[in-house]
């Protein structure tokens, strides 16, 4: 019976990931039981009893010895069409643009994974920006910050210095004195509520403009009207859905040469696109999932035609077409995909730090007497999960792939999924 015990956990896990339905029962199951678990530890404590429960998250040092905030560096493989051109030239010229006031918000609004990081990091990098500003801010916002260590990025990215251990009144009063001395642009990225601006970032912005005139504010946001709450002059830009044959140059940037077999797909690869919706995410993950199938119009129809295209009971704010690419992972791969979504915003995963946790926590299954291939299988998935466009190497790392971040709506998924149907540990 114990000889047949490992084939029957692969049978079960197999099960799981392929039927969401029972997946989500047994994952509540599975909470249930953690909560249980979790009262036992923590009663346990009472008495000095050593428990050894586990996590798989990341500890603190370890995601210090990681940690880089992301910037205004973007893929120049993300860039395709004319109209992202236009856009940029569009934007440059507003921010340059001077007016009689002192601070001006120019607001670049769309849906999750419609682009507008991709060009607000495109209009940071216009020859003409860095010319016309002398300072040039890049703030990632992540939902949960924290005010000090906001302004304290924010002077870092200034080239400024400050005492680690100011207080938010004097880190304020330093970020202002910083951005007094010359005209700047300050990005704030991915801005989800007014509070990063009314409750940090408002009185230094404001205060150093009136010195520096025509210094400007652009931020990139899902929120309509977040730029009028911020209660400032502004412009606002919505970020358009790829055309079609953009949206094909996108997918093929995606796929293993040669292109003219590709082009031979074009007719199945357009419902596919056109099931994209035009966001270059959705594009970009099809693409990395279709490059891993072999080039053939039955697998691509078997991709059309997949029924995960539909699955209901995702948040509305979630792309619902990462569930197909999701679905489509080896279930240790899934495991991998979820634990990569530990990783905050903001921070790098690192290959070399990354495949130790996933083997320590059992995710990797070589075949039998093949126990000294872990590292080589482990590092088989994070090459795949760079492939198929679910984590995504830095431009610094682009060749290499060593350093990797995760797109914020693929980590947003990520979260739900290991939230709603918990994760299936085999421990060997």
């Amino acid at each position: 019976m114990e000889e047949m015990l490992p084939g029957f956990l692969k049978q079960v896990l197999f099960s799981l990931w392929n039927n969401p339905l029972l997946a989500h029962k047994i994952g509540s199951r599975i909470k249930e039981l953690n909560q249980r678990l979790d009262d036992i530890h923590n009663e346990s404590a009472k008495f000095n009893f050593i428990t050894n429960l586990g996590s798989m998250k990341p500890t603190n040092a370890e995601l210090h010895s990681s940690a880089q905030k992301m910037t205004s560096e973007f893929n120049e493989s993300d860039i395709v069409g004319e109209k992202i051109e236009k856009d940029t030239k569009e934007l440059v010229q507003v921010l340059i643009t001077h007016e009689n006031h002192s601070i001006k918000v120019v607001s670049i609004v769309g849906m999750g994974g419609m682009g507008k990081t991709t060009l607000a990091q495109k209009i940071f990098k216009e020859t003409t920006i860095q010319e016309h500003f002398k300072m040039k801010i890049w703030l990632s916002i992540t939902q949960h910050f924290d005010d000090a260590d906001l302004l304290r990025t924010a002077i870092k990215h200034a080239e400024g210095h400050h005492d680690e251990r100011q207080e938010k009144s004097l880190l304020t009063r330093t970020l202002t004195n910083i951005l007094s001395t010359g005209k700047f642009l300050l990005v704030m990225d991915d801005v989800w509520s007014e509070n990063a601006w009314n409750d940090v970032l408002n009185v230094p912005i404001m205060n150093a403009s009136h010195n520096q005139p025509g210094s400007r504010v652009l931020i990139t946001t899902r929120k309509e009207d977040l730029a009028q709450r911020m209660r400032a002059s502004f412009h606002q830009h919505h970020v358009s859905p790829l055309d079609e044959e953009d949206a094909w140059s996108l997918l093929k940037k995606q796929l293993p040469p040669p292109s003219d077999q590709v082009d031979q797909l074009k007719d199945v690869g357009m419902k596919i696109i056109r099931k994209c919706g035009g966001l270059p995410l959705a594009i970009k993950v099809m693409g990395g999932m279709l490059s891993t199938k072999y080039q053939s119009e039955r697998e691509w129809v078997a991709v059309l035609n997949n029924p995960a295209w539909s699955v209901a009971g995702l948040p509305k704010d979630l792309d619902n077409r990462l569930y197909l690419s999701y679905q489509d992972l080896s279930p240790q791969l899934k495991q991998c995909f979820l634990y990569c979504s530990l990783f905050p915003k903001g921070t790098s995963i690192w290959q070399h730090q990354v495949i130790p946790m996933w083997i320590s926590e059992g995710f990797i299954q070589p075949q039998p007497q093949e126990d000294d291939r872990l590292e080589e299988v482990a590092t088989e998935c994070y090459r795949e999960l760079i492939t198929r466009n679910l984590i995504e190497p830095t431009p610094r790392a682009s060749t290499t792939g060593y350093e990797c971040t995760m797109h914020d709506v693929v980590r947003s998924f990520a979260e739900f999924m290991a939230r709603e149907e918990s994760l299936v540990v085999v421990q060997r």
